[in-house]
């Protein structure tokens, strides 16, 4: 594990792989308790803000901007998520192979680390507040209309509460670090996509995912040479999954270190029987990483968080035991977040985890 170097800037967004089967609504209220308590937890020492227009320190910004609690129902959030509708496009046609082979851990500690090393390099960004989405108590404050929207009732708005806060917030930070705006990049916002199964398409999107970066339309999984294999696209991949869907048990086995047997990822057959949630994600985070040879990814259900990357031969994998949203202490999630997509970017230098990994 190399020492963790400062690394640079850039763009985000939205794409699928089919909405899961519907969840129950929520009848709870957004608590009025959880918000104060969120409130008074983050105003500590911070330059009162004269107005919505006032620009503000990014890394200061981003060291204060928890993400608050969703207000999620916890009948919908089991500790394992319902079993995933079948669907022809986890099972490659014979003769087809996925690459992966192994998972290993990328050390928490390293990335916070790393995160601390990348503050300086943003020192001087000024962030305009009118384009930042969390709230900073005595900086950036919420109404009550923001503060409704932490009522997370189904999947609809569980990608909008994803979308509005964390994410809106990270590709304001980039922006603001590439001095662009998005109307001066059309990939520095985000898009939405429908993702089709690599190998086998099929009419079934059954995971949504942001990218943040250029397609590499060009680039058709699964005819491609040894050279164009090993190139790294600047873009991320960020996979959302809702919490009832995928719950805290399926994230322990999805970023378990360990191997995957021949075959284990290419199809649900006899050999490999009952595909578990977190081997079908396993799959189809190769298939989305491959298809825009994006090497960096997030995967998360909101409380939950993992940050990844592959290898350059996509036989292995690197990422984060679970990240819980509300308990990062020294660096904020949103700080890791901002940080992982520059990474993934490249604009500059950029953070090595392992000789082979970028």
């Amino acid at each position: 594990m190399e020492p963790c170097r400062p690394v640079l800037n850039a763009p985000l967004s939205i794409s699928t792989f089919r909405p899961m089967h519907p969840a129950s609504v929520i009848k709870s209220p957004c608590s009025p308790i959880i918000f104060r308590s969120f409130h008074s937890l983050l105003s500590q020492h911070l330059p009162m803000a004269h107005n919505a227009a006032d620009h503000i320190s990014l890394p200061l910004y981003l060291s204060k901007a928890a993400l608050p609690p969703a207000n999620i129902d916890p009948d919908l959030t089991p500790k394992r998520g319902a079993s995933w509708p079948d669907s022809e496009g986890f099972s490659l046609s014979k003769g087809m192979h996925r690459q992966l082979q192994r998972v290993e851990e990328l050390p928490l500690r390293e990335l916070e680390l790393a995160v601390k090393c990348f503050r300086p390099v943003i020192d001087k960004v000024k962030v305009d507040l009118n384009a930042v989405t969390l709230p900073v108590p005595a900086i950036k404050e919420w109404d009550k209309e923001a503060r409704a929207k932490l009522d997370v009732t189904d999947e609809c708005s569980f990608r909008h509460y994803l979308q509005r806060f964390p994410f809106e917030t990270a590709a304001a930070a980039v922006r603001a670090i590439d001095g662009v705006s998005t109307l001066d990049n059309r990939y520095a916002k985000y898009h939405f996509e429908r993702f089709k199964f690599a190998v086998i398409p099929s009419g079934e999107d059954l995971l949504k995912y942001y990218l943040f970066g250029p397609p590499l339309e060009s680039l058709l999984y699964p005819n491609r040479s040894p050279e164009i294999e090993r190139t790294v696209t600047p873009g991320i991949v960020i996979i959302t999954l809702p919490p009832w869907m995928f719950g805290p048990e399926d994230f322990e086995e999805f970023t378990a270190s360990g191997a995957y047997e021949d075959g284990a990822i290419d199809r649900d057959n006899a050999k490999h029987p009952g595909w578990l949630n977190s081997t079908k994600l396993a799959a189809a985070l190769h298939d989305i990483c491959r298809q825009y040879h994006y090497r960096r990814f997030v995967v998360t259900t909101y409380s939950y968080w993992a940050f990844g990357t592959w290898s350059l031969d996509w036989s292995t994998i690197q990422v984060t035991s679970p990240i819980v949203a509300e308990k990062t202490k020294e660096v904020t999630l949103i700080e890791m977040l901002v940080f992982w997509t520059q990474c993934a970017r490249q604009r500059d230098a950029y953070w090595s985890l392992a000789p082979d990994m970028l």
